[in-house]
């Protein structure tokens, strides 16, 4: 599936939206989250999506594999994502 931000909500929760026109919203922090319901205990397609794509968490990277990430490492991989936008 192939996903669109539409939205940004604050530094790291995302409107997202597919092919089919369906719109979600993903969260990344303390506790993952998604409008779409699949989020718990892994990931569901949305919040890997945000995490890899959007913030560009490099795949190798611990992080992006984590259900939930501490104040700390939000702030790192937001400034990471800020030096690559610069």
């Amino acid at each position: 599936s192939r996903f669109f931000v539409l939205q940004s909500i604050g530094p790291t929760g995302f409107i997202l939206r597919d092919e089919g026109d369906q719109k979600f919203k993903a969260c990344i922090g303390a506790q993952h989250s998604c409008s779409c319901g699949r989020c718990g205990d892994e990931h569901c397609v949305h919040t890997a999506f945000v995490l890899l794509k959007v913030l560009k968490v490099p795949p190798d990277n611990p992080l992006c594999w984590q259900s939930s990430l501490t104040d700390g490492e939000i702030s790192d991989v937001l400034a990471t994502r800020q030096r690559d936008v610069e």
